[in-house]
């Protein structure tokens, strides 16, 4: 029997302060509702938990930029909508002005004003339409017809008074041909088309484009391009008689001044209805790609909602506390607490047997 050294004691208050640690960790998980509330509770855990969160916050970020693109699509169209509008008006007045019974001054005078102001409102909604400060369509200021392989070989022309009418095929469809060369190829704004045998640039992406951050991380899958349309009222709706000063050549598009679009004449009106035909079959077919982008984006939005919601549960499981089972923890490390007090005070007094050997 020992006096100095009670490794009875020694044990016991090793383990209560075991069981208090244990116990200060319990009541730390409980109060937080924290599993991990450093680094030294789960290295690896936290470690996860991390990487986890930095998604989840760029996905709450990229679910906002989706709403935004929304809200982008949702300008363009309704200002489609209104030009679609518009232009059935246009329509309306052309037939009336391709009746014969008619005079030139003053019945399609008159109806000429009221075309040009529409037109002149066409061009306004262009320029005026934007999202966030930003201009939601952009002009057409040059084209430039080609027939070569390539963009830098492209068999070209010099003309103005062809002008007009490979404009106009660009947006109908259809080789246009100056009597020698063929052109199947029509470049917009620099913008080779197509290289198909047709001009169908209503297929291709000459418009304004807007990347979207549809997603958390920084590659191409995680971005979307967003495409509205070029809007024109004298490009689009110039007659076959009208003229454009400008050159084609290879070195890229040119700007011109195409004549304004007119039902002035009964020539001019009966043409004025095909080419009101032509661009408002090119504006269904962009708010019908704008309706395509905003279906798009609501899928591209739920899916990011439950991979989110998936990641969520993730760090949950690695940083939340269990409370039933921390509390079932609690109660042990309490109990174990209790007994070890009392085992202490057992072991303390253990040496005062020694005082009997003295009697």
């Amino acid at each position: 029997m020992r006096i100095n050294t009670n490794m009875n004691a020694l044990v016991t208050q090793r383990n209560m302060q075991a069981v208090g640690n244990n116990l200060s960790k319990s009541l730390e998980r409980l109060s937080s509702g924290l599993r991990v509330n450093t680094a030294a509770d789960d290295a690896s855990g936290i470690a996860r938990s991390e990487t986890a969160r930095a998604q989840i916050r760029g996905m709450n970020v990229a679910e906002r930029n989706i709403q935004d693109g929304m809200g982008l699509l949702n300008t363009a169209e309704g200002a489609l909508a209104q030009v679609q509008s518009i232009l059935l008006r246009m329509r309306e007045l052309s037939v009336t002005a391709s009746n014969g019974t008619l005079q030139d001054t003053p019945d399609r005078a008159s109806l000429q004003a009221e075309f040009a102001a529409l037109g002149a409102e066409m061009d306004r909604i262009r320029d005026t339409t934007t999202f966030n400060g930003k201009k939601v369509f952009e002009e057409i200021t040059g084209f430039s017809p080609m027939s070569g392989t390539t963009a830098t070989d492209p068999n070209t022309i010099t003309a103005t008074d062809q002008a007009v009418e490979i404009r106009r095929a660009a947006f109908r469809g259809g080789a246009y041909s100056d009597g020698t060369t063929t052109f199947d190829r029509v470049r917009i704004d620099d913008t080779v088309e197509t290289t198909n045998t047709t001009v169908t640039p209503r297929t291709g992406d000459p418009y304004d484009t807007f990347s979207l951050q549809i997603g958390p991380n920084n590659n191409a899958e995680d971005r979307l391009a967003l495409t509205t349309a070029k809007l024109d009222f004298a490009f689009a709706l110039g007659t076959d008689d009208d003229t454009a000063t400008g050159d084609f050549d290879s070195a890229g598009p040119v700007d011109f001044t195409p004549t304004a679009p007119s039902i002035g004449t009964e020539a001019n009106a009966r043409q004025m209805i095909t080419s009101i035909d032509d661009y408002l079959a090119y504006v269904t077919n962009q708010r019908t790609a704008m309706g395509a982008q905003s279906n798009r984006l609501e899928a591209a939005q739920s899916i990011l909602q439950i991979t989110r919601e998936n990641l969520q549960a993730v760090d949950s499981r690695i940083r939340d506390t269990d409370v039933a089972m921390e509390m079932t923890n609690l109660t042990k490390q309490q109990i174990l607490m209790q007994t070890s007090t009392a085992i202490l005070a057992q072991a303390n007094a253990q040496p005062q047997s020694v005082l009997s050997l003295f009697k």
